[in-house]
């Protein structure tokens, strides 16, 4: 599950997602980046009539994590919107940027719901099966994809690009 970008979610589409994971329930789930949009501490020009901030995405997304308790293996893999606190924190408040409560898996209590957390860039292995939110754009999705199984030489799921994409190669 990625790209959900909570405040600005599809609350219809999650909640569908949400009822397909109760009904097959699957050994785990991974939230692969962009699960929260980090707005209000985004670089990016912000409507000031937005009620998009930290805390409420705090809250929401223990909502999301705690909707998905009954997983038996659950993994958050940072997204760039994620990084964003880093970013943030580098910039502005630097002092405070090595503080261990104010890192993103802390501010968002990612291990009280029993998430193991791994920072943007990072990776899980399915079997042979790569997935990481991913860095990589191209205007064609489909190249997002051959530059992204390039870069890692192996079979890669990514989000990031809001675009699907398939590579295909044979060995």
């Amino acid at each position: 599950l990625n790209d959900v970008q909570i405040s600005f979610e599809d609350k219809k589409v999650l909640y569908l997602v949400l009822d397909f994971i109760q009904e097959i329930q699957p050994d785990g789930v991974i939230l692969n980046g962009d699960i929260v949009d980090c707005y209000s501490i985004s670089d990016f020009t912000k409507n000031p009539a937005s009620h998009a901030d930290i805390m409420t995405e705090v809250r929401r997304a223990g909502w999301l994590m705690n909707e998905l308790r009954d997983c038996k293996k659950k993994i958050w893999l940072g997204g760039n919107h994620e990084d964003r606190l880093r970013r943030y924190e580098w910039k502005r408040i630097p002092e405070l940027a090595n503080h261990p409560n104010l890192t993103f898996p802390s501010l968002f209590h990612v291990a009280d719901y029993g998430f193991s957390w791994a920072d943007y860039g990072e990776h899980y292995m399915l079997g042979k099966l790569m997935v990481t939110h991913g860095d990589l754009v191209s205007k064609h999705s489909a190249w997002s994809g051959k530059m992204t199984m390039e870069k890692y030489g192996t079979s890669v799921m990514v989000g990031h690009t809001h675009r699907l994409g398939v590579y295909y190669k044979r060995d």
